[in-house]
């Protein structure tokens, strides 16, 4: 601006020299430096409207950041808090937890299956094929191999046990595909269980009297 370090010049459009060295002053500013034009009050009053719009717009914007920060924040927390809940229950019931199992297992419908076929009145549980071999074997029951079938009358997808009486010749036959590859009985709801799993078959046994013989 020339002559601003005047002290006797008179400046027609304000009375103090100071107006010009605070426009220099926004001008040298590095942002927030604009400077706007009026030629009437109402350009003025517009203008001014326009802004605070735009104000009151980014205030509504950042006050909806600030709302969506809190709420990240929050479940941040309350993720932690879940975390440590978890983890402190975890540590709780590590002693529970063989007893949940023990409990799955002894309501286990291949369980349940044997407890009502063979008629036993107390509660066990099934880990896999080697603990059923051993019970039905002390409920005297054999296992059967293929050699020792004939051919025709031996399912492969199947194990076979047999318990021979008086009168009857028992067959129970278990499904090799409730247990895993490395003979480990499988959990199974009741809604995904198949009766063809386990099946129970009782043979009269036929007896021969002298009034049969044909001589």
């Amino acid at each position: 601006m020339l002559n601003k370090d005047s002290k006797t010049i008179k400046y027609k459009y304000v009375d103090d020299v100071r107006v010009y060295q605070f426009i220099e002053e926004i001008k040298a500013l590095s942002a927030n430096n604009n400077i706007k034009e009026f030629e009437t009050a109402s350009n003025i009053t517009r203008y001014l409207k326009e802004q605070f719009a735009g104000l009151f717009q980014r205030f509504l914007e950042e006050q909806i950041r600030m709302k969506e920060v809190s709420i990240i924040s929050n479940l941040e927390k309350t993720a932690q808090t879940l975390n440590k809940l978890v983890n402190y229950l975890s540590d709780e019931n590590k002693d529970q937890a063989e007893e949940i199992n023990k409990i799955l297992k002894i309501n286990h419908p291949l369980v349940q299956s044997l407890r009502e076929t063979l008629d036993i009145p107390y509660n066990f549980y099934v880990e896999g094929y080697e603990d059923l071999n051993q019970l039905l074997v002390a409920r005297g029951m054999k296992r059967e191999d293929e050699d020792e079938y004939d051919e025709w009358l031996f399912d492969s997808d199947y194990y076979h046990w047999s318990k021979s009486t008086i009168r009857k010749l028992i067959t129970l036959k278990i499904s090799r595909s409730i247990f895993d590859e490395e003979g480990r009985l499988k959990f199974f709801k009741k809604t995904d269980w198949n009766d063809e799993y386990f099946q129970f078959i009782e043979n009269e046994k036929i007896t021969v009297t002298d009034d049969d013989l044909p001589f």
